[in-house]
């Protein structure tokens, strides 16, 4: 008697995938696909597009195999590229700085330097990497490249929705007078904003005569390595009237 009723229990408890799996199998045998997407895809509306490609929104026929291929290998490469360039934590490296030799005064030494600003949604600012505690990068105009390479000082950072990055390379050595500046010219704003590729720098100020702008150039390399942390709730600001959980009325 307890064998029988073991039995009838455990076929009855099945696991809920197992009988979605099941029902979309009948449903599929019995011409029920129309409106089925939606139903499988309650709990994972990702799923939503590739349901679709095969089963075709209400009211219309399903598509040909090569066009089902075709469209399954576009919607995963953009899904893809999303989730490589989207908001996350990166590394990031600063492989290459070049300055055009122009932009300086002949037989000068200049000692070479980089530093990366953030600037968030809300406009705070704060520097989540420089090149200064590494050492000087010292070039005499006229005779060596300027140029420096921190390929092998990488650093993370956090990039959200709304954050900028600014890339900024100048000559330590310069005086009050004679700085010279240099910005990293990007203007993406769906992507991360220090993706691997090779970058213009934009100089500050007047512009020497006779310089060279393709010569200015940053090459960055950076991988996504997570997603950002979720951000703790904010405490209710003083000023703001405190929530006070509703009690029962007691009449006495």
């Amino acid at each position: 008697m307890s064998n029988s009723r073991k039995g009838r229990r455990s076929s009855a408890d099945k696991s809920p995938l197992l009988r979605r799996i099941t029902y979309f199998v009948v449903m599929i045998m019995s011409g029920g696909g129309a409106g089925i997407g939606g139903w499988l895809c309650k709990d994972h509306p990702q799923l939503q597009p590739l349901v679709s490609l095969f089963l075709g929104k209400p009211g219309e026929a399903g598509g040909e195999v090569p066009q089902i291929k075709s469209a399954l290998k576009t919607v995963i490469a953009g899904a893809l590229s999303a989730s490589a360039s989207g908001p996350g934590v990166y590394k990031v490296t600063i492989d290459t700085v070049q300055l055009d030799p122009k932009a300086f005064t002949p037989g000068r030494t200049v000692d070479v330097q980089a530093r990366v600003r953030k600037i968030d949604a809300g406009g705070s600012e704060s520097v989540v990497w420089e090149s200064k505690p590494f050492g000087e990068n010292l070039a005499v105009v006229g005779r060596d490249e300027l140029s420096a390479h921190w390929s092998n000082r990488p650093f993370e950072v956090e990039w959200r929705a709304g954050d900028r990055f600014m890339v900024e390379v100048w000559d330590r050595k310069a005086g009050l007078f004679s700085a010279q500046t240099f910005r990293m010219a990007r203007r993406d704003v769906d992507v991360f904003p220090l993706a691997t590729g090779e970058f213009a720098l934009e100089p500050e100020g007047r512009v020497q005569p006779g310089t060279d702008p393709s010569r200015n150039r940053v090459v960055l390399a950076s991988r996504r390595t997570g997603d950002s942390a979720v951000r703790p709730a904010q405490p209710p600001r003083g000023d703001a009237p405190a929530e006070v959980a509703e009690r029962p009325l007691i009449i006495r």
